[in-house]
């Protein structure tokens, strides 16, 4: 059985809520394995996934601004 976009959509948000993955995939009618294939290529390949030509975006590199270490004496306690 294939699963769509609302319904993977919709067993991320289960899964979200505490429902286990054995639960939402007798929910969805499929197995356990199938349902997790599924979830791993859609947070792999967001909506692509389900186009002809699947696009790879675990590649993808995020550039975060540098964090720069503080500057404040060892044994002192931050000031709150």
């Amino acid at each position: 059985m294939r699963l769509t976009i609302e319904q993977v959509a919709e067993a991320m948000e289960l899964a979200n809520n505490g429902v286990h993955w054995q639960n939402i995939a007798a929910i969805f009618d499929t197995d356990r394995s199938t349902l997790m294939r599924y979830i791993r290529n859609a947070e792999r390949y967001g909506f692509s996934y389900w186009t002809q030509h699947p696009e790879d975006h675990s590649e993808t590199t995020i550039n975060l601004p540098r964090m720069l270490p503080q500057t404040r004496p060892r044994n002192t306690l931050p000031q709150q």
